[in-house]
């Protein structure tokens, strides 16, 4: 009796199966990419620029990357930057959302604009799930950059004002402000950003986004780390603003241009983002819902989409799932079937 034999006879059939589903379970998971998941914390933020109100905080490690232009996309090809490894925190109290970005990146900061020029200094852009089908690449999915799946929140913010600054703010009924241009966005794909209150339902636009940032250094080009921190109420009343509910969830997903990236600064194309690595998913602390949330907002009005009930991607994962289900059956009826067969010829 050969030594594999003896191995398949002791074991027996159950634990023949047991590895056997395992197997399977190991084939399905890593074709299948998970979100990357926080869970907030309970806390009133000052948003001043000072991260020292986070510091008993936990965060997330976020890996942002150039992401690769797809064939046939007409865009132009970027400055090559190298991915970097960025600290996300979020906070919600009974009124506000807060969130804080740190890059360890060095100091690129042009001054004032007017006269000087954003695009050679930092910028930065976080971004949430509006429609439940939305992709995290600014609305579309990883396989189609320019298939709008529905409506994602940008808070989009080139730093036109100074370190310590307050920016944000501005007119109700435009998510545009002048003034040190951190506004607030859609999009539903990567093309189609807009300042909030240009779409014709929208004419309620609500503008109180607020953020302030800082750097480690004052000395351009020399090593540090970026405070992003930035707040807005839980609940605006904007379609086109992502809404947050206690207890639920908000699906997260960042960005950061590098003034680095070539000699006139950097370019809309090649900022670094966390969207290959899906959604951050975000839990938000409070008293949990008694009914289901749809992501993480509540959107009447806002733009078709093309990816069905929320979480359809078109019966692909269905499909894949039913793909997998079967050939994992094949793989244990057939390991089962063949440690029969030994076992009569060995008995």
């Amino acid at each position: 009796m050969s030594s594999w034999t003896s191995t398949l006879r002791s074991a027996g059939l159950g634990a023949v199966i047991a590895a056997a589903l395992a197997l399977v379970l190991m084939v399905g998971s890593g074709t299948a990419q998970a979100d990357l998941s926080l869970d907030a914390a309970d806390a009133t933020i000052t948003v001043d620029g000072n991260s020292a109100d986070w510091a008993a905080i936990t965060g997330l490690t976020v890996n942002l990357k150039q992401f690769e232009i797809p064939a046939g996309v007409d865009w132009d090809a970027p400055g090559p930057l190298d991915p970097v490894d960025v600290t996300l925190k979020v906070a919600t109290d009974d009124t506000n959302i807060y969130v804080l970005v740190e890059v360890p990146d060095d100091y690129d900061f042009d001054g004032v604009v007017p006269p000087n020029d954003h695009k050679m200094s930092a910028a930065l852009a976080v971004q949430f799930l509006i429609d439940a089908a939305a992709g995290p690449h600014m609305g579309s999915g990883d396989s189609d950059f320019e298939a709008g799946l529905g409506m994602v929140d940008i808070w989009h913010w080139e730093l036109d004002c100074a370190a310590g600054a307050m920016s944000g703010g501005g007119d109700a009924g435009s998510g545009n402000y002048p003034d040190c241009n951190m506004d607030d966005e859609y999009a539903t794909d990567p093309e189609t950003r807009e300042d909030d209150g240009k779409t014709a339902s929208a004419s309620g636009a609500e503008n109180s986004l607020a953020g302030s940032w800082s750097h480690t250094s004052a000395t351009i080009g020399e090593a540090g780390t970026w405070t992003f921190e930035m707040s807005r109420p839980l609940q605006t009343g904007d379609i086109e603003d992502a809404q947050f509910v206690a207890g639920g969830t908000a699906k997260i997903a960042l960005a950061y241009w590098d003034a680095d990236e070539g000699l006139t600064g950097w370019t809309d194309t090649g900022h670094l983002t966390s969207a290959d690595s899906g959604w951050i998913v975000t839990s938000l602390p409070g008293a949990a819902q008694d009914t289901a949330t749809p992501g993480p907002t509540a959107s009447p009005g806002s733009v078709p989409t093309t990816g069905g009930a929320p979480g359809d991607d078109g019966g692909v994962s269905t499909a894949l799932m039913l793909v997998l289900a079967l050939g994992g059956a094949a793989v244990v009826v057939g390991l089962g079937s063949l440690y029969l067969r030994v076992r009569a010829r060995s008995a």
